[in-house]
């Protein structure tokens, strides 16, 4: 028993020493490497539902604790809350309208793999591949095709991409290539339905008590403006579910769910050593609506806050304080961003603005109302013009969450017949003449 008991101490002793030689003949990094980046969009997610955006559930814990450590970007935003658009924004560094698909233009991937980089995608949705072509510039492309789904036809669970992105966390040639991964989570994206286990985590609380409120349902299920039209789940009893806090309370249980995989990602990293070696951006594609301006549980056709502002974490590397920024940026900045971290030139992106305005444009094919809005947003005003009634509306938006009308005193203040020329210019069409713009004055710009 001695004997043995020597031997199995001088066994770890060994490995102890020869783990230590490893550590201390590690080759060096080669000047200039360049880190390995993983970049994390979501679809669907509020920038308000965070808790470290100040939201009072613990939605998001994990989130939390990078953004401790991270640049925070207090005013993001998305140039239309839609995915494909988004998408294209995020991939390409351009406004989207400057380009209807990823296909045959300059590209994030793109880029970073004439940069040396092996570029790789675990994505949960097939609309980033058959819309915009986002496979365009990846090594390595798995969307829904190819992964098992258990969250609905379409989309895959946040705990299956987290699931396929540990290959591509664990097989980093740090020292001879370094790695792009774009993760997509389609959670938390209608319909709300988390994981059984997290279904209950905010029914009943004061939160919920403040938000309970019946709502109509609508005839038409893709009639989201007034009442529930596609949104619509059902209780034991096969009932239609009516009650706003509870489509809430799932909606916060899904974002709680992906949170707790996103930390599952982190601490990975942690426990492989190379968690300071990775810049790590994460925002999400558009918002949600969750009864905003009477539009409920759905994206694309308003331009509210809620729906446009977007979450936004820039974590470099190595990099231990928080930073908070005000200045409002765009998806499409995210690649004006990393380039600017890798020490690339940028060429000065600012082509989606209009003067200190981010440029704004909502889908006018959801909610089949055919109504086009235009407008832009800067760090404490919004405007929308509805290109359609020719009405335009202004918002206060210095507000912690949310937005108030203007009053027609305050806009004057504002110049809002330049302002609107500008935009209709940015958007190619003809400035308005006299008439137009006195019926806009009669109006007030009041909503």
């Amino acid at each position: 028993m001695g004997y043995k008991k020597s031997l199995s101490v001088f066994a770890l002793l060994a490995l102890i020493m020869i783990s230590l030689l490893l550590i201390i003949h590690r080759p060096p990094s080669p000047p200039g490497k360049r880190p390995n980046i993983l970049l994390i969009t979501v679809c669907s997610l509020r920038q308000d539902h965070l808790g470290l955006y100040g939201y009072s559930r613990p939605t998001s814990p994990n989130l939390n604790r990078l953004a401790s450590e991270s640049t925070v970007y207090k005013n993001a935003y998305t140039p239309i809350p839609w995915t494909k658009p988004s998408i294209i924004a995020l991939m390409t560094g351009q406004y989207p309208f400057k380009n209807t698909t990823i296909k045959n233009s300059a590209s994030l991937p793109g880029d970073l793999h004439a940069l040396g980089y092996r570029t790789c995608a675990v994505i949960g949705t097939n609309v980033a591949r058959d819309f915009a072509h986002a496979d365009e510039g990846f090594d390595v492309f798995i969307d829904n095709r190819t992964l098992k789904t258990n969250k609905d036809t379409e989309t895959s669970q946040a705990s299956t991409i987290a699931r396929q992105s540990i290959p591509f966390l664990a097989s980093t040639p740090a020292i001879t290539q370094p790695t792009f991964l774009w993760l997509f989570f389609k959670d938390p994206h209608w319909p709300y339905l988390p994981p059984p286990e997290y279904r209950e985590t905010f029914i009943d609380d004061e939160l919920y008590m403040r938000t309970t409120q019946s709502l109509a349902i609508n005839e038409d299920p893709n009639n989201s403006i007034g009442g529930i039209g596609e949104a619509r789940l059902k209780n034991a009893n096969n009932e239609f579910i009516t009650n706003k806090a509870y489509y809430i309370s799932q909606y916060d249980a899904e974002i709680a769910y992906l949170d707790s995989q996103i930390g599952l990602i982190l601490s990975y990293l942690k426990q492989q050593g190379t968690y300071d070696d990775w810049m790590i951006i994460f925002s999400s594609d558009h918002g949600e609506s969750l009864g905003e301006d009477n539009y409920f549980f759905d994206h694309g056709y308003m331009l509210n806050q809620e729906v446009v502002r977007i979450p936004l974490i820039v974590k470099a590397p190595h990099q231990k304080a928080c930073a908070l920024t005000t200045s409002p940026v765009a998806i499409f900045d995210i690649y004006r961003i990393i380039k600017t971290l890798l020490g690339q030139s940028t060429t000065g992106n600012l082509q989606g603005r209009i003067g200190p305005y981010i440029a704004l444009e909502n889908s006018a094919e959801h909610e089949k109302t055919g109504e086009k809005r235009y407008g832009g947003v800067s760090e404490k005003i919004k405007f929308i013009y509805s290109n359609t009634s020719e009405k335009a509306f202004f918002y206060d938006i210095s507000i912690q969450h949310g937005e108030r009308p203007m009053t027609l005193s305050e806009i004057k203040k504002q110049n809002p017949d330049r302002t609107l020329n500008e935009a209709r210019r940015f958007f190619r069409q003809a400035p308005m003449n006299v008439s137009s713009q006195a019926e806009l004055k009669s109006l007030g710009y009041l909503q």
